[in-house]
């Protein structure tokens, strides 16, 4: 029993042990994943297609992904796809103009990302998503309150609802009570004075017979 007991043991030590070590040499998942799933030739590639195509649109499309991706980059990494992609961009300027024709926005892209020093549009795009996504949360966050609030108010309303129809109730309550009281009274009233009557009608026949 004590050996089975040792082994169990020295087999979570090991596994323990094989734990931290990773834990100190590989980088988060999510983070290596992010860098080495990106392709910047593959990217390029496919920037090249949409020009070739001749559609401002497809272009348009295709630039505006291009500064998603670099919001999503390390930063290294996006430096080096920025730079690329604005060497293309100068390279292939009378293409471009020729595609782009007098759309504005596309032709305000292509500028913005020309003619803005690699870090600062790298700079620019991380802070613009960054800030749609606090946008984002504090919409939620308003949605949610707005929610709670209707739903808080729901309930005080038909909290309000019950104690409306109490009250209807035991008020229509009162007032049958109050009429049988009433009727009550105006009985003992009329028979107190139906005796009166009886009792003067006595006493008349007793002075009479008394001959009063």
């Amino acid at each position: 029993m004590k050996k089975v007991l040792f082994m169990v043991m020295a087999a979570a030590a090991i596994s323990f042990a094989s734990c931290g070590g990773n834990k100190n040499t590989e980088a988060p998942a999510d983070e290596t994943e992010q860098v080495a799933d990106f392709d910047v030739d593959a990217a390029m590639s496919n920037l090249q297609t949409q020009l070739e195509s001749g559609d401002a649109s497809a272009l348009q499309k295709a630039l505006e992904a291009v500064k998603e991706q670099v919001a999503k980059l390390d930063p290294a990494v996006a430096k080096e796809y920025v730079a690329k992609v604005q060497d293309f961009l100068k390279e292939n300027a009378e293409k471009v103009k020729e595609v782009v024709g007098d759309n504005a926005v596309v032709t305000t892209l292509v500028s913005s990302i020309v003619e803005t020093p690699a870090e600062s549009l790298i700079e620019s795009v991380q802070q613009t998503l960054g800030n749609l996504g606090q946008a984002g949360q504090e919409a939620a966050e308003a949605t949610a309150d707005q929610a709670k609030q209707a739903a808080e108010n729901a309930v005080d309303n038909a909290k309000q609802a019950v104690e409306d129809k109490a009250n209807e109730a035991a008020n229509k309550a009162n007032e049958a009570v109050n009429k049988q009281v009433e009727k009550a009274n105006e009985a003992v009233d009329k028979a107190k004075e139906d005796a009166g009557k009886e009792i003067d009608k006595a006493a008349d026949k007793v002075k009479k017979g008394l001959g009063l």
